[in-house]
């Protein structure tokens, strides 16, 4: 602090010394005030005044700050909630698959079963189909042979 010739008494801040000392006294560069007044008590309460403004304005931009962050937060929030209830749609879609899995792998086993009834029946069909042609081929044979004789 200097006082010049018209009795007000000048401050200087230098800024930029440091992050939090930047910020706190407005960044970069230099910032004189002039307090008026030539007694102490003048000059105190004007230092006071001054130092008390910087205070308030650095309080309202960590209220900005924090209101900031707090908007985010509750962003942050709603993002979770909708990641939340994504996620539990996809467990129920699995269930629904794996149900649908289960039933199909039930259906599985019925449609082999049947498959293989089916080939034995087949089989079995050929046999007697087979043995009834030797039978009538056999018996046409006789015919003729009786026929012949």
């Amino acid at each position: 602090a200097a006082e010049s010739g018209d009795g007000a008494v000048e401050v200087r801040v230098e800024g930029g010394g440091g992050w939090f000392f930047g910020w706190l006294w407005g960044g970069e560069g230099r910032k004189t005030n002039k307090m008026k007044g030539g007694s102490c008590g003048d000059r105190i309460r004007a230092a006071h005044n001054i130092s008390k403004s910087t205070l308030l304005q650095s309080l309202h931009e960590e209220r900005q700050s924090v209101s900031q962050v707090e908007s985010l937060i509750s962003e942050w929030e709603g993002n979770n909630t909708c990641l939340s209830e994504a996620v539990c749609e996809k467990d129920d879609l699995i269930k629904l698959l794996n149900n649908h899995i289960a039933a199909f792998e039930d259906d599985k086993v019925v449609l082999e079963a049947s498959l293989e009834q089916l080939q034995f029946e087949m089989k079995g069909e050929i046999r007697r189909r087979e043995d009834m042609d030797v039978l009538s081929i056999t018996g046409a044979i006789k015919s003729n042979y009786c026929r012949g004789k």
